[in-house]
């Protein structure tokens, strides 16, 4: 978890007190390739480690990214 300022994201959407917002991430297996979107969400795409890295903007997203990347190749040699 980490957090981003809001004047970044989304403005002071939620007052002017309100400087920072929690980021969050999470990384899943995908067994089904039917995904349903939130409304927050109008699109996605299946990308490949470099490409997602490449599309991403905030450092916490890479180093997330990065994260995931690692513990799948460490499950991946466990195998």
């Amino acid at each position: 978890m980490t957090t981003i300022p809001v004047v970044q994201v989304a403005g002071f959407l939620w007052g002017k007190d309100r400087l920072v917002i929690p980021e969050r991430c999470f990384g899943v297996e995908v067994k089904d390739s039917l995904l349903v979107l939130s409304d927050e969400h109008t699109e996605y795409q299946w990308a490949t480690y470099e490409t997602a890295l490449s599309l991403l903007r905030w450092d916490s997203n890479k180093s997330a990214l990065w994260e995931l990347d690692f513990r799948i190749q460490q499950k991946a040699q466990v195998m």
